[in-house]
């Protein structure tokens, strides 16, 4: 078995894969203020309450956009473990090659989702990443990486409407009436139909530039709001946790 951990701004996402099924998975949230001593307390925890016995454990693995918390976060897994932790970086192998200008500038959890989305699908993918920056990654058959497109996610987008003054709080219901009678209806609706409008263009025009079709894949922290609205894209929401598994077999010589 092996501790796969994803480190968001928002939340820590952390599994337990075994022959690359996820046997258990539990979320906290990303807070810089805890010690690693606590940290291991709520991994020690999580583990008890799903019955897996840590000394099962072969190692662990962990992908970070935190840096603050990722040194944190190890030592109490190596703590929780008596085991080294392995942590994504580029002097471990991927098996992805990074076709952009600048390789070091991919975060470890795109990484981690372009090799996932390879291994599951051996095909040309587009990776449509929601969350708090929304992300559309370009993945080809010959396993590459071939860059992508970023645009403001659902919170930065309230945050701007808030500054705005329009609206202190913006509940998402949606419709799909773009003629609206009233602001909460107009900036929900512009809110949630401006993604939906900008991921199928992007896909469509990504298409069109490269004169290729694409196996679909929505994931990210906001993905489940939209798996409705994008019925031709392979729902998984656990595509981080996933290549970290395969990261950690890659490279599990350097575990021991």
């Amino acid at each position: 078995m092996i501790l796969v951990t994803s480190i968001g701004n928002t939340n820590i996402d952390v599994g337990v894969y075994q022959d690359r099924v996820k046997l258990t998975q539990f979320q906290f949230h990303s807070d810089t203020k805890k010690s690693s001593s606590e940290y291991h307390s709520l991994f020690d925890s999580f583990l008890k309450y799903h019955n897996i016995d840590k000394d099962k454990l072969e190692g662990g693995i962990i992908s970070s956009v935190v840096p603050n918390l990722t040194a944190i976060v190890k030592l109490a897994i190596q703590k929780l473990l008596n085991k080294e932790c392995l942590v994504v970086n580029k002097s471990l192998k991927s098996g992805l090659s990074i076709q952009i200008d600048n390789p070091s500038e991919l975060g470890a959890d795109l990484l981690c989702q372009g090799v996932a989305c390879f291994n599951n699908y051996q095909d040309n993918c587009l990776i449509i990443n929601l969350g708090n920056v929304n992300k559309i990654l370009v993945i080809s058959k010959d396993k590459s990486y071939k860059g992508g497109i970023f645009f403001p996610g659902i919170n930065l987008q309230k945050e701007s409407l808030a500054k705005a003054a329009l609206l202190h709080d913006v509940e998402l219901n949606h419709s799909e009436n773009l003629i609206c009678k009233s602001t909460q209806e107009a900036v929900c609706n512009g809110i949630v139909n401006e993604i939906i409008f900008a991921v199928n263009g992007f896909i469509k025009n990504i298409e069109k530039q490269t004169n290729l079709t694409y196996t679909k894949i929505l994931t990210g922290e906001d993905s489940n709001l939209f798996k409705s609205y994008f019925k031709d894209c392979i729902y998984n929401p656990d595509l981080i946790l996933e290549g970290l598994y395969d990261i950690y077999m890659k490279n599990r010589p350097l575990s021991k």
